[in-house]
C-alpha cells in the first residue's frame, strides 16, 4: 500500500490524499470520484458495484461561499482521505468542501439472514 499523495498546499507542504484503495473484505477497487463520493468497482465483472455519497449534494454554503464572491470559483466537495478497517466492515473518511472539513466514521450494516439465504440459493 502506497502512502497518500496529493498536490502541495499554499505553504508548499504536501496535502495527503487517498485516490484509490482495495476494499479488504471484497477486493473491490474503491475510488474517490472528486464529487464527494466513493465509487466501488468490480474489476472482474467490469462494472460499478456501488457508490457511497460521503458529501451531501445539497450543501449548506451560501452563494457567496460557493462562488468565492466573484461569480466563480465553485467549491467542489471532495473525499480527501479514506481508510478501511481490517475486514472492511468499518470506514473512516475525511471530506472537504471549501474551507470545511469533516471526519466521518462508517460501519457496514450486518446482512439480514433473509438476504444471506437468498444469496446462498
Amino acid at each position: 500500500v502506497r502512502p497518500p499523495s496529493g498536490p502541495a498546499d499554499l505553504d508548499g507542504a504536501m496535502v495527503p490524499r487517498t485516490r484509490q484503495a482495495a476494499h479488504p473484505g471484497t477486493g473491490l477497487a474503491v475510488f474517490a470520484d472528486g464529487q464527494g463520493c466513493l465509487q466501488f468497482f468490480n474489476a472482474v465483472e467490469d462494472c460499478e458495484a456501488g457508490v457511497l455519497q460521503v458529501v451531501p449534494q445539497v450543501h449548506g454554503l451560501s452563494h457567496l461561499h460557493r462562488t468565492g464572491g466573484q461569480g466563480g470559483g465553485l467549491y467542489s466537495p471532495e473525499v480527501r482521505l479514506f481508510a478501511f478497517g481490517g475486514n472492511g466492515q468499518h470506514l473512516a473518511t475525511v471530506d472537504e468542501f471549501g474551507y470545511h472539513a469533516n471526519l466521518k466514521f462508517w460501519a457496514q450494516r450486518p446482512a439480514s439472514r433473509k438476504a444471506e439465504a437468498a444469496d446462498a440459493a
